[in-house]
């Protein structure tokens, strides 16, 4: 990034733990290129459920720490992209104003499209 940044045009970076890996450096090398953050899924909100089934205090923690980082990604991205409205509000309450787009991954099946699949 240090190296090719100037000529990156549009950063893309999907799921929190390669964000928080990279996010810092992106903003230092290629500061014109608008950021993206592709959630894929809330990352800290499947920590915190997995804490809550678990009862692990050390999860918990994990995800409070995860909760922090990925929020401060997404209020300083340019855009974050979101699999579900749920997910959207949950950046909306945490104080996250830029651009939320909800992209889901499921898609809902019409009458009629599976046999026009091939076998």
């Amino acid at each position: 990034i240090r190296e090719r940044g100037a000529g990156y045009r549009l950063i893309v970076i999907a799921r929190a733990p390669a964000a928080a890996s990279f996010y810092d450096a992106v903003r230092r090398y290629v500061p014109s290129a608008p950021v993206v953050f592709v959630t894929q899924d809330l990352y800290f909100l499947r920590m915190e459920r997995q804490a809550a089934v678990t009862g692990d205090p050390a999860a918990a923690a994990a995800a409070r720490r995860w909760r922090r980082e990925e929020l401060r990604i997404a209020r300083d991205a340019d855009a974050t992209i979101v699999v579900s409205e749920v997910e959207a509000a949950i950046l909306r309450d945490a104080g996250v104003t830029r651009p939320i787009h909800v992209i889901p991954i499921i898609q809902p099946t019409f009458p009629g499209r599976a046999a026009d699949l091939p076998s």
